[in-house]
């Protein structure tokens, strides 16, 4: 098994192994108000799109500094490339961590791991309680990533015959769900000033059934892989 030392370096390597296609790519991103294919090809190639996830989502689960390095590095290189790296790797790693084992199996080890995945976990949606999942109704702004992603991820409310539910007193329960692509609706009014290359379109899910494995609560504390330990942790 990799040790935590072996990964000392090797994400912020793998963004740094990408300065040269990304400035070449830069304006054409900016032009199509989303990544290029090329850059988001070479973001798989090289492992970095999955590199944050956890080992069995095909990541090597870096430290929160390399995390925070990584960005600089592909904000350095350009800002809609490093803006993208803050919404889709984190998306995909949270999905990977917390998904429930039927989700997890459906989103990730059905395609090999190869996800993609953006959008909003602030809960803009509702998800009325059904058998079996929510069926989820909501409006989210600004889904950075979203142009090139395969899942989009959407926060919303459980609702329970119209109620919300209640974790305690003043608090209700948050949770994510994890939408395929085609069945969002996409509000590409991204025509911006700076950050051009993000495609952080608006978009909406009008009475989508989601099963409630691919749902997670925001906000817990128990992922469901749980990330790898230092040698010699009990």
């Amino acid at each position: 098994m990799t040790s935590i030392a072996d990964t000392e370096d090797r994400v912020v390597s793998l963004a740094r192994g990408m300065r040269e296609l990304v400035a070449a790519q830069a304006p054409e991103s900016e032009r199509m108000r989303t990544l290029t294919p090329a850059i988001v090809d070479e973001m798989w190639a090289s492992g970095l799109m999955s590199a944050f996830n956890p080992v069995a989502a095909g990541g090597v689960e870096p430290s929160f500094t390399e995390m925070i390095e990584t960005w600089i590095e592909m904000a350095w290189q350009d800002g809609s490339f490093g803006w993208v790296g803050i919404a889709n790797l984190p998306s995909s790693f949270a999905a990977a961590a917390y998904l429930p084992d039927e989700g997890f199996a459906e989103v990730f080890t059905a395609h090999d791991n190869r996800v993609t995945m953006g959008g909003q976990f602030f809960p803009n949606g509702q998800g009325t309680a059904v058998d079996g999942g929510y069926v989820v109704t909501g409006a989210w702004n600004f889904g950075s990533g979203i142009g090139h992603s395969h899942y989009v991820a959407a926060g919303f409310l459980p609702m329970d015959n119209g109620e919300m539910r209640w974790i305690s007193e003043g608090f209700p329960e948050m949770r994510v769900a994890v939408i395929p692509r085609s069945e969002i609706s996409f509000d590409d009014g991204w025509y911006v000033q700076g950050l051009k290359g993000t495609g952080s379109y608006d978009y909406s899910a009008t009475d989508v059934f989601v099963p409630a494995g691919r749902t997670f609560e925001l906000f817990t504390r128990q992922p469901h892989r749980d990330r790898r330990r230092p040698p010699g942790w009990a």
